[in-house]
Formats: structure tokens, sequence, C-alpha cells
């Protein structure tokens, strides 16, 4: 039986629409959890994810319901999924760059590429080529290098112009369309799992060091903030009971929201290996120890 196939639809929690509520995905995975990837960023409640050698599952959500499809059939070594606004898909497969647009596959750049990534408005792509940031525009025809470094990577749009990304220590602002370029944090580190508050223009990442923090910093006034101390993974921003806050995982597995007004922290699920947030931050797609993928409505 395909992996498709093994979808299941049963609702393990469906009370009112405005409760939480969990959908068993699929279970049963033998041994093969360990490569189990997701798609690195998610717009129009659309997410994608992969188990071993099986083709992709691409999952569009509307109204707390999903449908699901295969996808990639046979690219058993693709990864890092990224949907753009337009609906256009960019992945990595044996290390290259590829999109697909209309329908079509294109190779877009050979060995070694990684973290691709859309504009908000789906017009620009960024990707990793080389130890270097590039940006490619909508049609494939036009490819800017950005920056180049020796430890360089994780890109993430702020707006449609500008993106953030880590380079030689330092989280760096760029605006491609007025080519302007800055440095955001103070002093250098080991920074990693970025993400970004549009309203806020706040900057929330994990520094790592002799003890790990998840910090934020303020992309105008360059002022820091330590938001939590200890081993915890990033996933993103969410909203949970008229809250916002921060989605995360801690050194035991635990999938968390923490209250960045409050400072409180939610249990929302146990056992948990992996997880991806979509872009509203009100949909989690999380893969357990136990061998089974949830999505989640909060």
């Amino acid at each position: 039986m395909s992996l498709l196939n093994k979808v299941i639809m049963v609702l393990l929690i469906a009370t009112s629409t405005s409760q939480p509520m969990k959908t068993e995905l699929v279970k049963d995975y033998s041994k093969i959890i360990d490569s189990v990837t997701f798609s690195n960023f998610n717009v129009n409640n659309e997410f994608v994810f992969k188990v071993g050698s099986n083709d992709p599952i691409h999952i569009s959500i509307q109204n707390r319901q999903f449908t699901t499809k295969s996808i990639l059939r046979g690219q058993i070594y693709s990864r890092h999924y990224t949907i753009s606004s337009k609906g256009d898909m960019a992945y990595i497969n044996d290390d290259s760059l590829c999109v697909i647009k209309n329908n079509k596959k294109y190779k877009i750049e050979e060995p070694p590429c990684g973290s691709p990534a859309w504009s908000p408005n789906g017009e620009m792509l960024a990707y990793l080529y080389n130890e270097s940031i590039c940006l490619v525009n909508k049609d494939l025809s036009r490819k800017i290098v950005v920056s180049k470094g020796k430890r360089i990577g994780y890109p993430l749009w702020v707006d449609d112009n500008a993106l953030l990304f880590i380079r030689d220590g330092h989280i760096i602002y760029y605006n491609h369309k007025e080519k302007v370029e800055k440095q955001v944090t103070v002093g250098s580190g080991f920074y990693k799992q970025l993400c970004y508050d549009r309203h806020e223009r706040e900057v929330y990442y994990v520094e790592d060091g002799k003890v790990d923090f998840i910090k934020s910093i303020n992309i105008n006034s360059r002022k820091e903030k330590v938001i939590l101390k200890g081993y915890y993974r990033l996933i993103g921003i969410m909203h949970y009971n008229n809250e916002k806050g921060l989605c995360l995982i801690d050194k035991s597995n635990t999938l968390l929201f923490y209250s960045i007004k409050s400072g409180r922290a939610s249990v929302l699920a146990n056992d948990v290996f992996d997880a991806v947030l979509n872009d509203n931050s009100k949909v989690i797609l999380y893969c357990s120890i136990e061998n089974k993928i949830f999505l989640s409505w909060y």
C-alpha cells in the first residue's frame, strides 16, 4: 500500500471550531521516522512532507478540512519544499535547486544548493548556493548574488523586497530593491532558526553557546532581548488562545506555546520529533516519536 493510501482522516479531537483540533494523517512508518522532511515555509495553508523514499505528499487546508496528493513522483532525494503565494514550488533534489512552474519542472542551479524561500508576493526566490545567498526572479530568467560568506544561511523574507540571513556570525538585513545591506546584530555569535514578526519588526532566533538562548532583536532599534534560556528548537511565531507567542520544541520533545507577553508556556503535544508551522500561525504539522504525523489547528 502506498504512503498516500495510508492517509487516514479520523479526527482524534473534533469539538467546536473554536477549539484545537488534531487529525492523525499517517501512522506506522516502521523505523524510517528519522528521514521525515517537512516543507520549510508554508503559505496559503499548504504543506509538503516526505517520509523516507516515498513520494512527497502535498496537503492543502481550507476551513479545517484538508486534501492530500502525491507529488514529485520518483524524486526520492527531494527536500526543502517551499510553495509561493502564486502556487510555484521550489525544492532541492540531489542538492540541485528545482522549480515546478505551470506543471513544468526547471532545474535552476546545480549543486550544492539549499534552503529555498519565496518572497511573500511570490516574485523572488532566495536560496543558498556554494556559500552564497542568491536570488532569482519568478520568471527564472535573472539571478543575483546577494552575499557571500564562510558561514552563511537561513534566508528569511521580511517583506516583498527585503530578507534576513546569517553571515559569518551576524544576522544581516538586505533590501534587494534598494540594494541596501545592514548588520542587525551588534555582537558576533552562532545564530540559527530565525523567525520574524512582521508587525513588530522583531527577529527571533536561537543563539548557541555554552548555554543556549532564544533572543529577539528589533531591526530598527537593534535592541536585543533574552526571551528564554535553555535548549529549545524554534518552530515559529504563532497565535494561541488570543495570545501571540513562540512555537517551540524543548529538550524533552514537548511541543510548546510560549506567550511572549506573560512568559507562560502551554503544552501543545508530547513526544514530538519535528514540526512546521504555516504562515498564518494557526496550523501545525508535526511528527511524533511514535512514528505518526499529525495536523493540528489552533
